[in-house]
């Protein structure tokens, strides 16, 4: 199976998912020769019970592969672990955000640094509601410096699961040009190649590794960017394995 069969797969589940709650609808993915390019301007089409059939056009916001594609990956497998780990041990709900000042490449890496990143979430958010670790904590700094430059953890109750959000530049966090203006730069990009045609097209963006969700300022920003657009609906999707989870933002 190739690599953009598994990456459209994955994106399809995740959108028929939301897509389906949204609608009451029974959209799914039945088999790789119907679903996988069925022709322009569909990347994938989607089937249901009554073997009508979903088409939709798929894009990136990639600027820059190794910051926004290659540097993720490594990432997301940390990310992964935590998000896992959290979601089976924990009852605590929280929002985690960090900043990776060095990619982990090697598995373990990846582990150790898994490890380590809950340990010390677990062993000090108990009696605090918020955590910013540049401030406090410094005497666990040895265990993930060589990769971690900044760590917030702050308890929360609106979801109830754990959010994981992160970054990747040097010690000081660089300035992000963020999905607000990435995903609609993408949007209009498709718009100029369909025209007329994308009164018929439903457009699935897929975003940067941030929670999305309809709660979140940078979608709410997007939401109005596109609002004009010409395309039938638009979805923002994120195809990352500790968020997985699509929005229609038109």
């Amino acid at each position: 199976m190739s690599d953009s069969l598994i990456e459209i797969k994955s994106v399809a589940n995740i959108f028929a998912k939301q897509y389906n709650l949204k609608n009451k609808s029974t959209y799914k993915w039945i088999n790789d020769n119907k679903c996988f390019e069925p022709g322009e301007p569909y990347d994938f089409q989607l089937f249901n019970k009554d073997n009508n059939t979903l088409g939709i056009q798929v894009t990136k916001t990639v600027s820059d592969t190794e910051k926004e594609y290659i540097k993720p990956t490594y990432c997301e497998k940390v990310v992964s672990i935590l998000k896992k780990n959290f979601d089976e041990k924990h009852i605590i709900y929280l929002n985690i955000y960090i900043n990776f000042f060095q990619i982990p490449r090697t598995n373990e890496n990846i582990k150790h640094l898994a490890y380590w990143l809950e340990w010390i979430v677990t062993h000090n958010i108990e009696e605090e509601s918020y955590i910013n670790w540049d401030i406090k904590f410094e005497e666990y700094f040895n265990k993930i410096k060589r990769f971690v430059s900044h760590l917030e953890v702050q308890k929360q109750t609106y979801q109830k699961q754990t959010i994981i959000g992160h970054s990747w530049s040097g010690l000081t966090p660089e300035p992000w040009i963020g999905a607000e203006v990435f995903v609609p730069e993408a949007v209009f990009k498709k718009e100029n190649k369909y025209k007329n045609d994308c009164k018929n097209i439903i457009l699935a963006v897929l975003s940067l590794p941030f929670p999305t969700t309809d709660s979140e300022y940078y979608v709410k920003t997007i939401k109005e960017k596109v609002k004009k657009s010409n395309f039938k609906e638009i979805w923002l999707i994120d195809n990352y394995l500790s968020i997985q989870n699509a929005v229609k933002i038109k």
